[in-house]
């Protein structure tokens, strides 16, 4: 039997709900350091239909249609949708489910997810659709993040909450962070639900994401995140305080003269139909 995921989409469509009018003003930064690589990946070019799927506030899809495409966004945040339409009237965007989108086969040339798969109850539902609706050898780029292997942030507050947690806090069941946890599982994956394996490319990108304060990621994850920010809230004040001290003790190493340059990485992962 599958597993119930239900809860754990109620928890990600409500939270992001929730954060839609800060999002930009704290992740941005840092996702929008991915997205010209993500484009680049994706091939993406002048007089191509462009779907920018999780958009978020818009930024792939704002990205491309600079490049000379004709981008759409989707995302199943109405807040999120409502504040990438805002920002930037000119470009198409609707709530949509990721997992079931509502267009035919074949209506995309490029199909783009920035850090929006680790946010579906069923990834490889999304990647499916994905390619569903490509045009013949379309393409799909997608980022995810690297585990706390290779991804210092990542690390930064994985660590801290191994370290303090309590770990009987009842949270819904949730899929696996890190089903893309390493460039053969990437390529497995994707390979495995259909697209051209030889097409197949993964990069790991590296980025400094700079941040005000030693506490900025502690506050990013606690204020405007969802899986993380639902750990945190499960948790005693003083477990809290405890995770946050941690955090920017870690942090704290990596002050530069423009604040903390603290070290990212993800997967870049594209594929073509």
């Amino acid at each position: 039997m599958s597993p119930d995921y239900t809860e754990f989409r109620k928890l990600e469509e409500e939270g992001w709900e929730r954060v839609a009018g800060i999002y930009d003003s704290v992740w941005s930064s840092l996702t929008t350091l991915f997205v010209q690589p993500l484009l680049i990946a994706a091939g993406v070019g002048k007089g191509m239909k462009v779907l920018d799927v999780a958009c978020g506030p818009g930024h792939c899809a704002v990205a491309s249609t600079k490049m000379g495409a004709e981008a759409t966004g989707l995302d199943f945040s109405p807040g999120m949708i409502q504040t990438a339409k805002s920002k930037h009237p000119d470009i198409r965007f609707e709530v949509g489910d990721a997992e079931q989108l509502q267009f035919k086969d074949e209506t995309w040339d490029c199909v783009l997810i920035n850090f929006g798969l680790m946010h579906l109850a069923h990834p490889e539902k999304a990647l499916r659709e994905a390619k569903r609706v490509l045009h013949t050898s379309g393409r799909i780029a997608f980022t995810v993040w690297a585990p706390p292997e290779v991804n210092t942030m990542g690390k930064i507050m994985d660590d801290a909450i191994a370290k303090h947690a309590d770990k009987t806090a009842r949270l819904p069941q949730s899929p696996p962070y890190f089903i893309f946890k390493d460039e053969l599982a990437c390529k497995d994956v994707v390979a495995g639900l259909g697209f051209k394996g030889p097409t197949v490319k993964v990069q790991l990108h590296s980025v400094r994401w700079v941040v005000a304060h030693a506490g900025f990621l502690y506050e990013a994850e606690r204020d405007a995140g969802v899986r993380t920010a639902a750990i945190l809230a499960s948790q005693a004040a003083q477990v809290q305080d405890k995770i946050r001290n941690d955090v920017e003790a870690a942090a704290g190493k990596y002050s530069t003269s423009g604040g903390y340059a603290l070290p990212v990485a993800a997967y870049i992962v594209s594929a073509a139909k």
